[in-house]
């Protein structure tokens, strides 16, 4: 079995992978619900599909180049979703649809895409 790392593709599947993850986090609720639905995954899912895709930007392990702007609202999505309550109330569709904080993290990934965007 043999693992694709950042090197092997110049980085384009995990970029692919980083920009996935944003926008799905940037759509609108009933997007997400859709998607989580249709793949049978909770809604933890979303976060952390993100966190995967955004790890190696943080590895001294790895060599990604990434602009200042894309990596601090990378870092403030990340921040977001890691401070996000684990209370079970909040992670469930209505929140997702309903409460600021899901508000607060489609509108902090909107502008990761936005930086994201050559």
């Amino acid at each position: 079995m043999s693992f694709m790392t950042f090197a092997d593709d110049g980085g384009r599947w995990w970029l692919a992978e980083l920009r996935h993850s944003v926008e799905l986090l940037a759509s609108p609720a009933h997007v997400q619900i859709t998607h989580l639905r249709r793949n049978g995954v909770h809604l933890d899912e979303l976060a952390l599909a993100f966190d995967a895709a955004f790890r190696p930007v943080t590895s001294p392990d790895e060599r990604i180049v990434m602009s200042p702007a894309a990596l601090t609202a990378l870092s403030a999505l990340d921040d977001l979703l890691s401070a996000l309550d684990p209370d079970p109330a909040l992670w469930t569709d209505e929140a997702l649809a309903t409460t600021p904080e899901w508000a607060e993290v489609r509108a902090a990934a909107r502008r990761a895409g936005q930086a994201l965007t050559p």
